[in-house]
């Protein structure tokens, strides 16, 4: 309809303006997820909710990163609770997106209706271990944490050399590497600046 057209193109617009990292990527990207539509809209709160609830669904996952900056913890949606983290400062980000659409809603159809109780506890365990070592600078805690065995099996496939850019950044030196969100988007977390320019090339080249 005319509302979502009209917030494809403010989206298209505004993507290029989005800073990420230490490497800015700084091509078109494709409006079909939550985090684009959030990012291009961070500057304007309501609209960007509204926004990112018709792509990926009613959450704060896309917009509170975007809005508050740096990491967050989105405590509550019902009201909207959203908790800044603390980030240590040497831990740098990539960021880079395929020359691909793949939709929220085509990556979310994949993914398993349930887990085990095991399957869960391990996922939140490697969330929080994660969000620790992001805080404190361990990079040993981040290289064990981050892993995603809920999403990452399932999603993967959708996205071509998906595996050799995760091991080329991984071989590189990477901390890791995974999926942003629903895709497909890919991220990987190092430990230097210097480090985050060789890493991004190699998983270019891949």
């Amino acid at each position: 309809d005319g509302g979502y057209r009209s917030l494809r193109q403010s989206a298209k617009g505004a993507a290029h303006r989005v800073r990420s990292g230490v490497v800015n990527h700084r091509e078109h990207t494709a409006v079909g997820n939550g985090r684009n539509i959030a990012g291009a809209q961070f500057a304007q709160h309501q609209f960007g909710v509204a926004g990112e609830a018709h792509v990926a669904g009613k959450h704060l996952d896309n917009i509170a990163p975007c809005y508050f900056g740096g990491l967050t913890a989105v405590l509550s949606t019902h009201p909207p609770v959203v908790q800044k983290l603390q980030h240590s400062a040497q831990i740098k980000v990539i960021v880079i997106t395929p020359d691909l659409r793949l939709s929220t809603k085509e990556a979310r159809a994949v993914l398993p209706s349930s887990l085990s109780t095991q399957q869960w506890t391990q996922q939140m365990s490697l969330a929080i271990g994660l969000a620790a070592g992001i805080a404190s600078g361990d990079q040993q805690t981040i290289k064990n944490c981050l892993k995603d065995p809920f999403a990452e099996k399932a999603r993967g496939p959708l996205i071509p050399q998906f595996e050799r850019v995760q091991t080329a950044a991984l071989e590189a030196g990477a901390l890791g590497c995974s999926i942003s969100g629903a895709g497909p988007t890919l991220f990987a977390l190092v430990g230097t600046r210097h480090d985050a320019e060789l890493i991004c090339e190699r998983m270019r080249e891949a």
